[in-house]
């Protein structure tokens, strides 16, 4: 191949030093994530060095959508309380005053005595995935986890421009659950905490349940929740209030600060 020189001297290829961009360049980020538990929860577990929780249980919604309609099942479930929040230490500090409540950030919130539900309002970097993951399953203990999320797709299903379909992934521990849910086909994926969560809980021989929202660009918030309804026995939903009534999920909270004094 002919090479074009604009001067002769660039013949000698030693004129042609390679930068060295190493000493230039940023180091990688380090990603942690540790679990912040409320004052009641820190006075009950005084005694014990690390804190807990073995739920029958494990609820994750992560997204918007998912974390809307996890938000609203707790504002019907009137046993519901926050016991803690997720924090990744790339994430950005909340501005918070004294009457605001801890919906902007990753909550841990007590349904039961057999449940707990992670609700990650907030997309997740993919790099900080597996330290988010690593932060939840070391504190909360469960060998039933259950997965909700959703996922656009418009190449696949044309059929969603009307309706939002509801598909799911397990891990071979699950079993056969809710046969009436098909399962996400190829060409479709999953990425980010869902299949997080499938990998972690396959290595580890738990049951684990991703439960995906398939919708359209055009798709509502209350279309994508309303695809969710078959399921809604698996999380615990025990309310005479119909799903779609829009209520704060964290009113027992009376302010962000309480869970951190």
């Amino acid at each position: 191949m002919a090479l074009q020189l604009r001067y002769p001297e660039e013949a000698d290829f030693h004129s042609r030093s390679a930068l060295d961009v190493t000493c230039h360049s940023t180091p990688p980020k380090i990603t942690s994530a540790f679990v912040r538990w409320s004052h009641d929860v820190r006075r009950q577990h005084s005694n014990n060095g690390n804190i807990s929780f073995t739920p029958n249980r494990l609820i994750i919604a992560a997204g918007p959508s998912a974390s809307h309609l996890m938000e609203k099942i707790v504002a019907h479930t009137p046993e519901s309380r926050v016991i803690g929040t997720i924090v990744l230490s790339t994430s950005k500090i909340v501005n918070t005053k004294f009457d605001s409540s801890p919906s902007a950030v990753c909550s841990i919130v007590s349904l039961s005595h057999e449940s707990l539900a992670v609700i990650s309002p907030g997309d997740i970097e993919e790099n900080s995935t597996w330290e988010w993951i690593d932060a939840v399953m070391g504190s909360i203990h469960s060998q039933n986890v259950i997965s909700l999320s959703t996922l656009m797709s418009v190449t696949f299903d044309e059929e969603l421009h009307e309706v939002c379909s509801l598909q799911k992934l397990c891990t071979t521990s699950q079993g056969g659950e809710e046969k009436e849910v098909p399962v996400l086909a190829l060409p479709r994926f999953i990425t980010g905490v869902p299949a997080a969560l499938l990998t972690y809980c396959e290595i580890r021989q738990k049951r684990c349940s991703a439960f995906v929202s398939l919708h359209h660009t055009s798709s509502t918030t209350a279309q994508i929740i309303k695809a969710f309804g078959p399921i809604l026995h698996l999380v615990g939903v025990e309310s005479t209030k119909p799903l779609d009534t829009y209520a704060s999920s964290m009113n027992e909270v009376k302010s962000f600060e309480d869970l951190y004094i």
